[in-house]
């Protein structure tokens, strides 16, 4: 399962979100933006049940959900009289960020990895005298060398 990050959305985000969201978006024929508008409509009951307690509602996105929601909105998008797509923009690039983070660490630390492996691998191919003498040094000559 790809991993997610959370963000937390007002009830007019939700809305917002909801009127660009299509579920014909495909990728290699898979509908892209299915599970992302199941979560949206998740978000959507739950924000406009009887006796809501809080407008803003939690969600976990996917890399892949996060481009597609971040595609769809536009930065002036409006509803009501609220101006929602700066701040869904906003909250869709932090995590943006956090996967693209993740993913340079991740890179670095394979790099790493393979730098060490290699490294060990070539002293285990030194030449023997070369590990005799790390193993001799300071030892006391014999007579006649």
């Amino acid at each position: 399962m790809d991993e997610a990050k959370t963000i937390e959305l007002t009830r007019e985000e939700t809305y917002a979100l909801e009127s660009v969201l299509k579920n014909d978006d495909t990728e290699e024929g898979v509908r892209v933006a299915k599970a992302l508008i199941l979560k949206i409509g998740s978000a959507l009951m739950q924000q406009n049940q009887e006796g809501a307690e809080s407008a803003l509602v939690t969600i976990a996105m996917t890399e892949r959900e996060a481009w597609l929601a971040r595609d769809r909105i536009p930065i002036t998008m409006q509803i009501g009289h609220q101006p929602v797509g700066l701040s869904i923009k906003k909250k869709i690039y932090r995590i943006l960020l956090e996967f693209d983070t993740e993913s340079k660490a991740g890179d670095m630390i394979r790099e790493l990895d393979q730098s060490i492996g290699r490294d060990q691998h070539a002293s285990k191919n030194k030449p023997r005298h070369y590990r005799k003498a790390r193993h001799d040094a300071g030892a006391p000559k014999k007579a006649g060398s």
